[in-house]
């Protein structure tokens, strides 16, 4: 690991929809509508006409169902509002998977509640990146440097206010950044940063878990 700090400073299952909320309908890709359903505010709705999360602005939470594995293999041009894996049953699957360098940006919470949140190998070197807004949750498992030895792997960067990284789970990063001009809580230890850990001039970073 490889920490670059500007001023780095020290201090002591279930969800209700709303609308514009994605879930997975089935195993596929995230640019595919036809594997989402939207909330329109009254009922799911396959193959919206709003498009795939993030297609589009207003785009609430995304949740991928137990059992479904969802691709991301493109760049969504808006922020969604946050994003939720599994709750119980069936480990699902979410994973960069692209021969091209793809970003997907969360303007709130990022919680891994079951199954993986990975990097797939794919052909050349591909620098994915996940920007989050509000806090990471992990109770399963979060391995964004699954496949460095491939040359392909993910840069997290937090961006927003403050943030707080807690859960049981495994967090495994390879670039970790925190951009932002606030606190970072390290609630619950993160397991592996085997790139770039990047603090900015003005963030604060409370470790109260480790960082290995």
């Amino acid at each position: 690991m490889v920490l670059v700090v500007g001023s780095l400073g020290f201090v002591g299952g279930a969800w209700g929809q709303t609308t514009g909320d994605y879930r997975s309908f089935q195993t596929g890709t995230w640019s595919d509508p036809t594997d989402w359903q939207r909330w329109n505010g009254t009922t799911w709705v396959t193959n919206p006409s709003q498009g795939y999360p993030g297609q589009n602005s207003g785009t609430g939470n995304v949740f991928i169902q137990p059992g479904h594995t969802i691709s991301i293999e493109i760049s969504p041009a808006n922020a969604i509002g946050s994003l939720t894996v599994g709750s119980s049953g069936t480990n699902p699957t979410l994973t960069f998977n692209s021969t091209t360098d793809r970003t997907l940006s969360v303007s709130g919470d990022v919680t891994v509640a079951d199954g993986t949140f990975t990097v797939s190998n794919a052909n050349g070197t591909n620098n994915h990146t996940l920007n989050i807004g509000g806090n990471l949750v992990v109770f399963a498992t979060l391995s964004l440097n699954a496949n460095i030895a491939n040359n392909d792997f993910c840069t997290v960067k937090f961006n927003g206010s403050s943030h707080t990284i807690s859960g049981s789970g495994t967090k495994s990063f390879y670039n970790l950044t925190f951009s932002n001009n606030g606190t970072v809580s390290i609630a619950s230890n993160i397991n592996d940063i085997d790139g770039t850990l990047s603090v900015g001039t003005n963030c604060m970073v409370d470790p109260a878990a480790g960082i290995n």
